[in-house]
């Protein structure tokens, strides 16, 4: 595994472990890596499986409820 995946898999379960619901997402992108209808989880056994089969996933965070707004800026208006 890639210190990449190390450090993505170290981040996912530390969100999880402060009560965030998580959900691999495709690198680069914002859709999820999952089958349609898995629900998000702050389980670490799920978290660290999902990590462990998609080292370099990237991490979603579902915030909904909350009441936690997110900006997400790409490009260089986000410097």
């Amino acid at each position: 595994m890639s210190s990449a995946g190390l450090s993505l898999r170290a981040a996912a379960m530390a969100h999880a472990q402060a009560g965030y619901h998580v959900i691999p997402l495709k690198a680069g992108k914002k859709a999820r890596r999952t089958h349609k209808g898995t629900l998000p989880s702050c389980d670490p056994v799920v978290v660290r499986r999902w990590w462990a089969r998609m080292p370099n996933a990237n991490i979603g965070l579902v915030l909904n409820l909350l009441s936690i707004v997110i900006l997400d800026v790409d490009g260089l208006v986000g410097v």
